[in-house]
């Protein structure tokens, strides 16, 4: 005999964070794809809590998952979720993906904030992109954002 196994939203957002509280991140992702396989549509903060999740392990590619997944089911992310998803590429060395997520957030309406230019300026720092970098510090100075 099968066990049943509920399937909704309450659910899984308990076991979510239950396994983001007991640090089992991989667990966590496998929920969230669940759910979508399911078809049980994950709310704002479940989305945002698994692009958290990716950057804990190191997921770039899950969290772009995640932020298309939620403009396709009209889910708006708002100006945390595409700093949480820069934040993935940023732990994941991802250059070119975070000025994207740059561009993207500012085309969306969402001004970057000085926390959000240092995490792209960084990325691309850190992998050897100087020419970015500098025009990102460029940008930071002429909007009167600290650098550091």
């Amino acid at each position: 005999m099968q066990k049943y196994r509920r399937r909704d939203l309450f659910t899984f957002d308990v076991s979510l964070k239950a396994c983001a509280q007991g640090r089992v991140w991989q667990k966590a992702l496998d929920l969230m794809d669940e759910m979508l396989y399911w078809e049980v549509h994950p709310n704002w903060g479940m989305y945002n809590l698994g692009i958290l999740l990716c950057e804990k392990s190191q997921q770039w590619e899950t969290a772009l998952h995640f932020l298309r997944d939620m403009w396709d089911r009209e889910v708006l992310p708002d100006d945390m979720t595409y700093s949480s998803v820069i934040g993935v590429c940023e732990s994941s060395r991802r250059w070119s993906e975070a000025l994207m997520l740059l561009q993207a957030m500012r085309r969306k309406g969402f001004p970057p904030d000085a926390a959000t230019f240092r995490s792209v300026f960084r990325t691309c720092e850190a992998c050897g992109q100087q020419t970015e970098a500098l025009a990102l510090a460029d940008e930071m100075s002429s909007l009167g954002l600290p650098a550091a």
